[in-house]
């Protein structure tokens, strides 16, 4: 865990310590450099100023993971003065402490006296939105010892008193500084105006595998963190076309402000440098500054130690984040960086109030009647005819309102709760939360290293909203109320906030092989994102989308087959496609994954065709397609014929006496020279089968809207082309539109299937899978 020093500036009157020992009266002064420092950070320079000897600090920062706060702690006969700014972080009281307005020091504070002034930083734990407002989620410190209505106390910068309560407070401003004394806690929301978290790369959350160089020296590490120590990344010298690339492994992280030094060990720097960013690692757009037209250069360091920050106006939000040196010292270019922002928001209406969760995912233990039904336990619902709540029946021992959130492992990070609407003054005081990703087992929610239920306090009227955090938020598919005392009867309606939580369903080909397309999902789905939504029908994976929002979608053509004379070991290479998509829930997306081509069994020396992969909304609207690769008969290098093209015409392969595949989303042909392998089926149609033959060879792949059976001999589900018998034509892909079958000749193959995208943001690769079936990969976004 990465403890944040927010920002130390003059403006916010945090830049000055003063520290003495042996209790005398002199104070030595200690002025922090302007910045954003991590407790780690801050150690290191508060020791550097007041190191004695080669092993003495007698002034030290611990973090304590356990209450999310950092800890001073003193030499003997040293103290700490910090009455000259507003600059605290001071947990675990018993230790140090702020007494009598004067100095910190081991002592304990005197609660009694009206002299005690504690002041402490408070840790930003995460980003959320609250009943629709975005907010910061804080953690302080409080004592019930000081929790009484006479006792006021002031948060700065803005200076507001107001009298501490246990129930959860919204302000309307960022809270940096707030009184405390022990280890006792209180989330704090408030609208968020800070979003400047370090992302990791200091802290190592970012992690090795997530950095990536243009081009590094010789026996120099990828070492680029802020503030690292050792060797520091050198890119080749004299040559300014090298970058530092961080992939935040997150779409739509936020990128608030940057940092960079130079070289730790040589007088090594980059002056100026540019950023770049992408969401897909792919195609990479420069930075601009708001209303500006070219790329804007920040300027870089001045000498190796020092830290030079940038605030982005507008910020960046993308996965990967790239550093351009565009101008050096001494010819080397070589930096150290850090990145600052919040991740995604978590904490979006996941659909009782909009009715994004239907009738049919809610459930209860019983309803009093039909107009107290869990439809009506929505939060603000208000019906002229039925009661705006869901109530119990009197009778009911074991009473509960449950919600089916339908995605395994949605993340809750809010819940919010009323009674009863119109006259009946009916509402639910206290309640537990049971959760669990299936119905027959539900576990409670607890509080952290405790492990009785936590008690969450209800409402003291019918209309007004009452907000609860979780932290930890749960992560599971079933969330229930479950109520534990009341006001004149059992009545609640109910709101959820959270995300869905990196939803991912990978469609496969479900075991199956060769021309035929699977029968049932089986237990192949079992556990996974998308359990329970999907069935078969003639081949076809029928999707039931879960949730409406932007999807990702990846697919892959199959593969083609290859004879075993072929000195390269795979067919014709199926592609690969990516889109964005808005897609909605309840609607049926049709999935088709292409299976890969076969050689004969008896005739070995040639392949049928790789089926191509479709998705499909609905029964004939084409989302997004990836081409099957062509079979090989005898190819003695990778010829990108045979592949799948990632244009909508099919490719026509190698050595045949065609120049094109099919097109117009149409089956691919075949050589007439009576010896040639079938045509990829296409979207529409089938592909033609070789003529002449005297047998179940050479067959065309059948088209999508056909079916998309794989041809004779051994052409792949998803309108794979079949290979021609006696050891001639190998058989084309399947696609958009079908390649064509391979010729008789000794080294050919058949043509790779065409690909379609009608998605956004796309991503698109001709050569992918050269020996697989092909798959389908679906991410929930946003």
């Amino acid at each position: 865990m990465s403890f944040t020093w927010f920002n130390v500036n003059s403006s916010l009157d945090n830049q000055k310590i003063k520290y003495s020992k042996d209790n005398g009266s002199t104070y030595t002064e200690i002025t922090l450099p302007a910045g954003v420092w991590t407790y780690k950070s801050f150690s290191e320079y508060i020791k550097s100023q007041t190191k004695i000897g080669d092993k003495t600090y007698p002034i030290t920062l611990i973090s304590d993971d356990r209450i999310f706060r950092v800890e001073i702690t003193l030499a003997n006969n040293y103290k700490l003065d910090l009455r000259g700014s507003n600059f605290n972080e001071v947990i675990r009281f018993e230790k140090v402490v702020l007494s009598s307005g004067t100095h910190i020091g081991p002592k304990m504070p005197n609660l009694s006296q009206d002299t005690d002034i504690i002041n402490s930083h408070c840790d930003l734990i995460d980003h959320s939105t609250v009943d629709g407002q975005e907010k910061d989620i804080i953690i302080c410190s409080f004592s019930t010892s000081v929790l009484n209505p006479s006792y006021s106390f002031t948060l700065e910068p803005k200076r507001v008193t107001y009298s501490p309560t246990f129930t959860t407070i919204y302000l309307n401003w960022f809270c940096v500084f707030i009184i405390i004394t022990t280890n006792d806690f209180i989330t704090v929301p408030t609208i968020n105006l800070h979003c400047q978290e370090t992302l990791g790369m200091e802290s190592g959350t970012i992690t090795e595998e997530q950095i990536s160089v243009s081009s590094r020296e010789q026996n120099v590490g990828k070492s680029v963190r802020l503030h690292h120590t050792g060797k520091t990344w050198v890119a080749d010298r004299n040559r300014l076309n090298q970058w530092l690339q961080l992939d935040l492994r997150a779409q739509h992280t936020k990128v608030t402000r940057v940092a960079t030094q130079g070289s730790s060990q040589k007088n090594h720097r980059v002056k100026k440098y540019k950023l770049q960013y992408s969401n897909y690692g792919v195609r990479f757009q420069y930075y601009r500054e708001q209303g500006q037209t070219i790329a804007k250069e920040f300027n870089g360091n001045t000498d190796e130690s020092s830290v030079v920050y940038h605030d982005l106006h507008p910020p960046i939000t993308a996965r990967y984040i790239r550093f351009l040196p565009v101008e050096l010292k001494k010819n080397t270019i070589s930096m150290r960086v850090e990145l600052y922002g919040c991740r995604k928001e978590c904490g979006r209406f996941l659909g009782m109030q909009s009715g994004e969760i239907s009738e049919e995912q809610l459930g209860t233990s019983s309803e009093r009647d039909s107009n107290h039904s869990a439809n009506q336990g929505r939060l603000h619902y208000v019906h002229s005819d039925k009661t705006g709540s869901w109530a119990a029946a009197s009778n009911d021992a074991n009473p509960w309102l449950q919600v089916d959130l339908v995605i395994l492992h949605t993340k809750v990070t809010h819940v919010a709760t009323q009674g009863s609407d119109g006259h009946q003054r009916e509402w639910v005081t206290k309640y537990n939360l049971l959760y669990g990703n299936d119905t027959e087992r539900f576990y409670n929610y607890t509080i952290p290293r405790q492990d009785t239920a936590k008690v969450f306090y209800g409402n003291t009227d019918q209309n007004t909203v009452v907000y609860h955090d979780l932290n930890p938020p749960i992560t599971a598919r079933y969330i229930r109320f479950k109520p534990v005392e009341w006001q004149d009867w059992i009545s609640m309606r109910v709101e959820l906030y959270g995300c869905v939580q990196e939803f991912t369903a990978v469609f496969t080909n479900l075991g199956k092989n060769g021309s035929q397309g699977p029968h049932a999902v089986g237990s192949h789905y079992t556990g996974q994102d998308h359990d329970g939504q999907v069935r078969v029908s003639n081949g076809t994976q029928l999707w039931t989308v879960p949730r409406t929002g932007e999807y990702r979608i990846e697919a892959i053509g199959a593969s083609g087959g290859y004879g075993k004379e072929s000195d390269i070991k795979n067919g014709g290479r199926g592609a690969r496609m990516i889109g964005n998509f808005n897609l909605t829930k309840g609607e049926i997306i049709h999935v088709l994954v292409g299976q890969k081509g076969r050689r004969g069994n008896i005739n070995r020396k040639t392949a049928g065709g790789g089926g191509g992969t479709f998705v499909v909304r609905g029964s004939n609207t084409p989302l997004i397609i990836a081409g099957g690769g062509g079979g090989i008969r005898n190819m003695s290098k990778q010829h990108l014929g045979c592949d799948a093209s990632i244009n909508t015409t099919g490719n026509a392969g190698y050595n045949t006496l065609l120049g094109t595949g099919g097109s117009s989303r149409r089956g691919g042909n075949t050589p007439d020279d009576h010896k040639s392998g079938g045509g990829g089926g296409g979207f529409l149609s089938n592909g033609k089968t070789a003529p002449g033959n005297n047998g179940p060879s050479g067959k065309g792949g059948k088209g999508y809207l056909q079916g998309g059976e794989g041809g004779e001999y051994q052409g792949g589900f998803g309108g794979g082309g079949g290979l021609y018998k006696s050891n001639k034509g190998a058989g084309g892909g399947g696609g958009y539109s079908g390649g064509n079958g391979g010729g008789k000749k000794g080294e050919s193959c058949g043509g790779g299937g065409g690909s379609f995208n009608n998605g956004t943001n796309q991503q698109n690769e001709c050569c992918y899978n050269s020996n697989e079936h092909g798959r389908v990969i679906i991410t929930f976004i946003q």
